[in-house]
This record gives structure tokens, sequence and C-alpha cells, in this order.
């Protein structure tokens, strides 16, 4: 869901089960999850889920250009988190915050994947 994928992809990738709790995932696999977890339990507005994706989608490709790969959530350090903060610089305070909650070492995804246990 992350990358650009046909409509036939993204409504497919909506129907598969969701993780069981302390299940490894990938990044882009726990991405998607969370995604699905935001339009559903949570409710957020189209727009809203829209706008984390487009973050998610980002701090991945940021991922990709700073080390060379996407680990797995768990794996993803702070100090990773706060260089991607340093190239948002310039944008909107609100903005920024809420590219930081969508980033996984801080909340809502840490915490989402904290509930399923997987983050420790």
């Amino acid at each position: 869901m992350l990358e650009e994928a046909p409509v036939q992809q993204r409504a497919e990738s909506q129907q598969r089960p969701a993780s069981q709790p302390g299940e490894s995932l990938s990044f882009g696999a726990a991405a998607e999850e969370f995604v699905r977890y935001l339009r559903g339990y949570r409710s957020f507005s189209p727009s809203t889920v829209r706008a984390y994706e487009i973050d998610l989608h980002q701090f991945r490709e940021f991922l990709v250009e700073a080390i060379g790969e996407v680990p797995a959530p768990e794996a993803i350090t702070r100090q990773q988190v706060l260089a991607w903060g340093l190239k948002l610089r310039g944008l909107k305070p609100l903005i920024i915050r809420r590219k930081y909650a969508s980033s996984p070492p801080l909340r809502p995804f840490r915490t989402w994947a904290a509930a399923r246990a997987i983050l420790r």
C-alpha cells in the first residue's frame, strides 16, 4: 500500500487478515496493517488516513536513502527518526507533528505496534 499500487492490489491488500499479536512484520506489512487500523478501528477520515500513508511512505524512502534498507519496525532507532525530522525543516509544525506521529518509534504507530507485540 505504501508503494504506488493499482487499485485492485490495494483492495486485495485491505482484505488480508490482520497479523497475530507477537508476529514479526516487515515495515511495509506493519504500515499497511496500521493504515487499515486507522481506517477501521479509529475511523479516521480518508484524507487523514492518506496523509498518514504518505508520511509512512516518505519515512520508508528516507530509510532507504539514509541506510540503504528498510529495517523491521523494531529495529528502527530514535536517531533515524530524528534524522528524518531534520529533513522536515520548513514544514508547518502541525505537519511535522503528524509525520513524527506516523513514524514507527513514535505514537500512534508505536502504540499500535506495541499493543500487537510487533515492537518490544
